[in-house]
């Protein structure tokens, strides 16, 4: 606050927001940082000092000479070595999500005895806290407590997660199980968009890459963090109910609770009002790049699957017990991780829409293999159901990171300053969304197929139907052509309140630019 009274007293004329450099004084240690590193990287985000008008020079990619004041506002708000061990303790927090699934799954099977068909209906469901999450951002975006967006709900979100899981101790009927499984979401979501927004504001400054690199190392913690705890999960479910293992769940929020304090979150000095919020976004929702990547996100998760059919076949057919399940969950996380590495590690500069085409109908053959298992052809080659299941599990997910994670990065740059939470919430709503319609068809499809728990006769269809669904994103991948994340970044530059955005002049896909 102090560096910003000074800078107004620096300015000749309060109606221009440009100071000279010799007038302007000396900011504060987190704004010099911001200064330095600003020029110095030619990806960072160019400045608009009259935040209505986009220059020719901005369009082109020129550098400015220092980051706008809401760069320098965004980077002080979330400065500090606290800060970021607070996001990843929340990630650790979110990751018990892993054991919240597990744990309803068996719950649902072994307390409840539901069928597959049933299981899915009901365990899609959990997508309902995540589906409003826009609201989750838009509260903490525009609502600020004692001046703090974050910490004070993330202390709330906190503690209700902690009842909540308490919660199932006190369930019998399917109608509790609902209501426990939404609420526990409801909470994990809210703490999800607090530690994304933190995310964003880190990695909205940064080039292409440094962004890329911001999101895969906050995927490998939340990844490392779910294996850890599907790991303890799968071996607490084998001595104890699954309800015992979901009530210790609210042990993990109140171990973050109590680091919470550490935190120092700088005061917004300036909080948009939510009219000029909802501008902002009814401006981003008409542009051409916002709808193609909502609709990719639609068609990569809406799809159906055969998950739940697949438990019981793996559970009664194979006899997997409560252990190698949590196994497969562990070597599914590492298929992630590797995921991670390999975008992070080879594939930035590769443009998504060329990655997607390779990389899709690799995932609907790798989604078909479980075929061989289905009729037991695995047996014929020698190959042990155990070896298999992991192999095939493997290769699925990390397919299936390497599309997704590159996603999140070119969303992440359409996201306007000052609303990042809200309109990144936008992004994995909309694919929650997808992942509830994706549990709802597979409840139809399923029941329509007649697989029960004791009849997995047509599983086999199941899975083909899934596969082929699997190649839906390539019918809206063209939609993905026009997009520039670079491009799509500096224009975010150019929002203003009345929710224009600058023009700007596109030159390529995502990754064809130098970071």
């Amino acid at each position: 606050s102090s560096s910003s009274s000074n800078s107004d007293k620096g300015c000749s004329n309060r109606s221009n927001d440009t100071c000279s450099r010799q007038s302007r004084p000396v900011p504060d240690r987190a704004i010099i940082k911001c200064m330095e590193e600003g020029p110095a990287d030619k990806g960072a985000m160019p400045v608009n000092f009259n935040e209505s008008k986009t220059t020719e020079a901005d369009a082109a990619g020129d550098q400015p000479l220092h980051p706008t004041s809401r760069q320098m506002t965004a980077a002080a708000e979330v400065d500090g070595h606290a800060v970021g061990a607070v996001m990843y303790l929340t990630v650790a927090a979110t990751a018990a999500q892993a054991v919240s699934e597990l744990g309803a799954q068996y719950f649902a099977k072994d307390q409840l005895s539901l069928g597959p068909a049933s299981m899915d209906f009901y365990l899609s469901f959990y997508a309902v806290g995540w589906v409003i999450k826009p609201v989750w951002g838009f509260i903490t975006d525009s609502y600020p407590i004692n001046g703090q967006r974050r910490k004070p709900y993330l202390m709330l979100s906190l503690l209700l997660a902690a009842l909540g899981f308490i919660s199932y101790g006190f369930v019998h009927t399917r109608m509790q199980f609902l209501a426990a499984l939404i609420f526990t979401n409801l909470c994990m979501a809210f703490m999800s968009v607090i530690a994304q927004a933190l995310l964003v504001q880190r990695s909205g400054g940064k080039s292409l890459n440094g962004a890329a690199v911001n999101f895969a190392h906050y995927y490998c913690v939340k990844t490392s963090c779910m294996a850890s705890l599907t790991m303890l999960a799968g071996w607490l479910i084998s001595f104890h109910s699954a309800r015992c293992v979901l009530m210790s769940t609210s042990f993990l929020f109140v171990a973050v609770f109590l680091f919470t304090p550490l935190m120092r979150e700088t005061p917004a000095q300036k909080v948009m009002c939510p009219k000029e919020q909802l501008t902002i976004i009814y401006g981003l929702l008409g542009r051409r790049e916002f709808l193609g990547v909502m609709a990719y996100i639609v068609a990569f998760t809406a799809k159906p699957h055969s998950q739940s059919a697949m438990f019981y076949f793996n559970t009664n057919q194979l006899g997997y017990s409560p252990r190698f399940i949590a196994t497969l969950h562990i070597c599914g996380s590492i298929a992630q991780l590797t995921g991670y590495s390999l975008y992070k590690q080879y594939l930035t500069h590769v443009p998504f829409a060329q990655l997607s085409r390779v990389a899709t109908p690799i995932l609907a053959v790798v989604s078909a293999l479980r075929l061989i298992q289905i009729f037991r052809m695995n047996c014929m080659l020698g190959l042990g159901d155990r070896v298999f299941t992991l192999a095939c599990n493997f290769v699925l997910i990390m397919t299936t990171e390497v599309l997704w994670l590159p996603m999140l990065v070119v969303a992440s740059r359409l996201c306007p300053k000052s609303v990042e939470a809200t309109t990144f919430s936008i992004w994995l709503s909309v694919h929650n969304l997808g992942i509830w319609m994706s549990g709802v068809a597979s409840f139809f499809l399923t029941a329509a197929l007649g697989i029960t728990r004791e009849d997995l006769s047509n599983l086999w269809v199941l899975i083909v139907l899934c596969s082929l669904a699997t190649l839906l994103p390539l019918i809206v991948l063209p939609l993905l052509e026009v997009v520039d994340a670079e491009a799509a970044r500096r224009s975010n530059v150019g929002v203003n309140a009345t929710g224009s955005a600058a023009s700007v002049n596109n030159k390529g896909l995502p990754g064809n630019k130098e970071a």
